[in-house]
């Protein structure tokens, strides 16, 4: 009986712990730059996510434009990926992260309407960081209270806190 209480105990511990992992948000630019160099920033923070530090969040329309990127022939040829493992990618993403339903785009007037939709999958999952390479998000630095950082400014802000805790 002890046992099984204790069982218990870790279970709802576990799910304590996974309750209160940061939410992050990666722009399209940030996934490619992993992809073509595991070396990379973007690369390392996917491994950190991996490790389990840190729950990614997507929307359909950030999967989806993720997708179209990946699918120009250029990004093709530099990636090496081919429909197959993109299909596996998008797959390993939706099953390993949060997906979030965004029916429509937060109103907010920025430079590039296009990057409404990281913002608004932030917003929608309770992000705390959109990791960007893009001026256009990188401008705003804050929006509701989430940092959009670049991905090495995420990587030191993310590991100081770490280390901190």
């Amino acid at each position: 009986m002890k046992k099984k209480s204790a069982q218990l105990s870790k279970s709802r511990e576990e799910k304590s712990d996974q309750k209160k992992k940061e939410r992050v948000v990666l722009d399209t630019n940030v996934l490619i730059s992993a992809i073509i160099s595991s070396k990379s920033s973007p690369a390392r923070i996917l491994d950190l996510w991996r490790e389990g530090v840190f729950e990614l969040a997507f929307s359909e329309e950030t999967l989806q434009e993720l997708i179209d990127v990946l699918s120009r022939p250029k990004l093709l040829r530099i990636t090496g990926i081919n429909k197959d493992q993109l299909d596996r990618l998008v797959s390993y993403l939706r099953l390993s992260s949060i997906v979030i339903n965004c029916p429509e785009d937060i109103k907010i007037s920025i430079e590039d309407p296009d990057d409404t939709k990281f913002i608004t999958c932030a917003v929608q999952a309770g992000a705390k960081y959109i990791v960007s390479g893009d001026h256009h998000l990188l401008d705003l630095k804050e929006i509701e209270g989430i940092a959009i950082v670049t991905p090495s400014d995420f990587l030191r802000k993310f590991l100081d806190f770490r280390t901190e805790s």
